[in-house]
C-alpha cells in the first residue's frame, strides 16, 4: 500500500504532464519542466518513473485497468431491450477520465493510446459476443464482428469528441448498443 505522499508525489508528476500536454506534445516535454510544475525533486521522479514514456504508459494502463475493471463487473449482465450496460459503463468510465482522454488522444498526446484502447474493447467484445453466439473466442465471424462494432463505437466517440457533441454515458450506450445488436443480425444470420 503505498503512503499518502507518494500518492500524492505521483498525482502532482501526474497532473503536471497532462497539464503540460495541454500546451506541447508530450514527447517534446522534459523530466525538468514535470518538476518544476509538480514542484518535486529529480529523484523522487526517478523512483516512480523511469522516463517520460514510462509516466505516459502508467497513465494509460491506469485507465486501460479501471476500463477493463468496469467491463468484468457486468459481464454477467446482458443487454436488454434498449439498455446496453457494459457500453454504458465504458461510456462512463470515458466521461470520469474526460480530460485525460482529451490530451492523450489529442493532438499532443499519445495517438497510439487509441489502439491501446481498440485493442481491450475488442478482447472484451470477442468474449462476450463469442459467449452469446455459443462460438469460439477464434470463430471467423466473431472476430469480423468485434473489429467491426469496436472499430465503428471508437469512431462514433472520436467524432462525438472532435465536434464536442453534447451526449452523455446513457445516450452513447444506447446509440453504439443498438449498432452492435443489429450488427449481430447482420453477422451471424
Amino acid at each position: 500500500m503505498e503512503s499518502r505522499n507518494v500518492r500524492k508525489s505521483k498525482k502532482a508528476i501526474e497532473d503536471a504532464m497532462l497539464s503540460l500536454i495541454e500546451l506541447k506534445p508530450y514527447q517534446s516535454i522534459s523530466v525538468r519542466e514535470i518538476l518544476d510544475k509538480a514542484d518535486v525533486c529529480r529523484s523522487t521522479f526517478y523512483k516512480h518513473y523511469k522516463d517520460i514514456y514510462d509516466l505516459i504508459d502508467t497513465v494509460e494502463l491506469r485507465f486501460l485497468d479501471e476500463l477493463k475493471g468496469e467491463c468484468m463487473k457486468l459481464m454477467a449482465y446482458k443487454s436488454v431491450e434498449g439498455k446496453h450496460p457494459i457500453i454504458e459503463s465504458v461510456f462512463r468510465v470515458v466521461q470520469n477520465n474526460d480530460r485525460l482522454i482529451r490530451l492523450l488522444l489529442g493532438n499532443n498526446g499519445d495517438l497510439a493510446f487509441i489502439y491501446k484502447i481498440e485493442n481491450l474493447l475488442r478482447e472484451i467484445c470477442i468474449t462476450v459476443s463469442a459467449e452469446r453466439q455459443r462460438r469460439s473466442t477464434d470463430d471467423r465471424q466473431v472476430l469480423l464482428y468485434s473489429s467491426y462494432v469496436v472499430s465503428g463505437a471508437v469512431g462514433i466517440y472520436l467524432q462525438k469528441m472532435a465536434l464536442d457533441i453534447d451526449c452523455g454515458p446513457d445516450e452513447l450506450g444506447y446509440l453504439i448498443g443498438e449498432m452492435f445488436v443489429k450488427a449481430e443480425k447482420v453477422f451471424y444470420s
